[in-house]
């Protein structure tokens, strides 16, 4: 999956079942987060907001991260690479 954390991408590959049920708990979160933020956005414009550092933080686990952002190697430890 592919997201913007930010201005920079954030490519989020799974590595386990752990991993998957993260992706889809941040995926969701991210669109009721919207949703409540959203005047008249349509759904698919609210979706593609920026993530926030903050909304990562308890859901990494079984993912591996893909981005030019070096903050991230603290969240996603030894599943992170460098763009």
């Amino acid at each position: 999956m592919e997201l913007k954390l930010a201005e920079n991408p954030l490519l989020l590959y799974v590595e386990s079942a752990r991993g998957y049920a993260n992706l889809c708990r941040l995926l969701s979160r991210h669109a009721d987060l919207s949703v409540k933020n959203a005047d008249e956005a349509s759904v698919a414009d609210q979706q593609r907001l920026p993530y926030r550092l903050g909304e990562l933080n308890g859901f990494t686990e079984g993912l591996i991260a893909v981005s030019p952002d070096g903050r991230l190697n603290e969240m996603f430890k030894g599943s992170f690479y460098h763009l």
